[in-house]
């Protein structure tokens, strides 16, 4: 290539201006394809099958959805109508033990996964445990699901938690090793396997609760009793503020694993979070089912990331299979839902507390409401910190991390260990363990 003559002599900044001219080409290839999207959907535009792959950049593939709008190349595989091999789900619910009515009953049940290393766990979980403890009714069973290597670490620090005055008698912490499950579903990520874990442990417990929230972790907090809005038998699931089509990460997760037209319609829906799912446990475990089934159905698509496959698949699951079970799914933000996902609205964030909104030391949304629970807030570095120092209990970090706990079995599962073996999901109990 020869270079021009440039007033400064420098070559570097040709090069960084023709950089600079193919980055803000491609932008605008983008935006008007966004547009053209927009104008499709509304039915003022073109037809969908007509639009353009865009010019490969590798900048904006991502972004952009695996790079291209192209909605022509639909597949049979796409429909919800195609049927799906459960054989993994019957085996996992097969290798239950029988169980048997016990007396034993709550009216809540939170399940949840903790996952790390001995060294740091105490960091990622202590906000969210520390605001289980006090902001969830009493009435609470919350079950941690753990790997091998922290599961009785995890319980020893729970149970010296709950233990501490200001928490006695409050909410009963549990940990569950997920590894001693053995069923051969191991097919999806961690992220998504949890689903399956889930299931296989309200399967048989369906009975002993009134209402179930499956959570995240690491970035979700406490500020009241969520349960108090799950009133009706249904599932009930929580919106963001942008919609698949406006947000690039959604977008590139729901793209590459789905490609027909009606995909492509959904692009305009609301972004239903995965992280927070709640409701009775018969509608949650038809759910479940659903969520199972999809992911299995859609895990080999070439471009469907496994990161983020619980996205798209719950996304699908909200809006394109209406039948299988009642839901709800709830405006983010809005008066009366308990959960608020804040990671898109960041941008928003303010570096003085004072700027957010508050009612009685409760974080209230910008509509005015105020959520029992926050999710994704430390996306808000200023919450971050101050939630941080707000819920933390060091007491228990001198507590052993090698000391021995003895994995005990539920009640409701004794009758059936004997020809169950490993099968059942042993726990370790925290100071009211079941």
């Amino acid at each position: 290539m020869r270079w021009l003559p440039s007033p400064c002599g420098c070559w570097r900044v040709q090069v960084w201006l023709m950089v600079g001219v193919a980055l803000l080409s491609d932008t605008w290839q983008l935006c008007h394809c966004v547009d053209e999207l927009a104008a499709a959907e509304s039915g003022s535009g073109p037809n969908l099958d007509s639009f353009v792959p865009l010019r490969h950049s590798r900048s904006l593939k991502a972004w952009a959805g695996y790079g291209r709008y192209d909605f022509s190349q639909g597949s049979k595989a796409d429909s919800e109508d195609t049927p799906v091999n459960m054989d993994f789900l019957n085996e996992a619910i097969s290798s239950l033990p029988a169980t048997e009515a016990t007396g034993y009953h709550k009216a809540n049940l939170v399940l949840a996964m903790a996952v790390g290393h001995v060294n740091n766990f105490t960091t990622s979980y202590m906000s969210f445990v520390v605001s289980a403890l006090k902001h969830l009714p009493s009435d609470t069973d919350v079950v941690f699901f753990t790997n091998k290597e922290i599961a009785k670490p995890f319980a020893d620090w729970i149970k010296c938690l709950s233990n501490l005055p200001k928490f006695a008698g409050n909410v009963s912490l549990k940990v569950n090793p997920f590894l001693k499950v053995r069923v051969r579903w191991r097919q999806l990520p961690l992220a998504s396997e949890r689903y399956v874990m889930y299931f296989t442990y309200l399967h048989p417990r369906a009975h002993m609760y009134d209402k179930v929230m499956m959570t995240d972790t690491r970035d979700v907090i406490f500020q009241g009793d969520p349960f108090q809005h799950v009133v009706v038998n249904r599932t009930y699931m929580f919106s963001e503020d942008k919609r698949l089509g406006t947000s690039g990460m959604n977008r590139a997760w729901f793209r590459g694993c789905y490609h027909n037209d009606r995909a492509a319609k959904m692009l305009k829906e609301r972004i239903v979070c995965s992280g927070i799912t709640m409701g009775k446990p018969k509608p949650l475990l038809l759910y479940l089912k659903s969520m199972a089934a999809e992911m299995m159905r859609i895990r080999n698509r070439p471009h469907c990331q496994h990161v983020g496959i619980d996205q798209p698949a719950h996304n699908w699951v909200a809006y394109r299979i209406p039948s299988l079970f009642p839901k709800t799914i709830l405006v983010n933000g809005d008066p009366g839902n308990p959960v608020w996902n804040m990671a898109l609205n960041s941008r928003h964030a303010h570096r003085n507390l004072s700027l957010y909104l508050w009612k009685d030391d409760k974080l209230q949304t910008t509509q005015g409401g105020t959520p029992e629970v926050l999710h994704q807030y430390d996306r808000h570095r200023t919450l971050a910190k101050y939630y941080r120092q707000r819920y933390s209990e060091h007491q228990c970090d001198d507590v052993p991390m090698s000391s021995s706990l003895s994995v005990q079995q539920d009640p409701e599962l004794r009758q059936g260990q004997a020809g169950a073996g490993s099968a059942a999901q042993g726990e370790v109990g925290g100071p009211a363990s079941v």
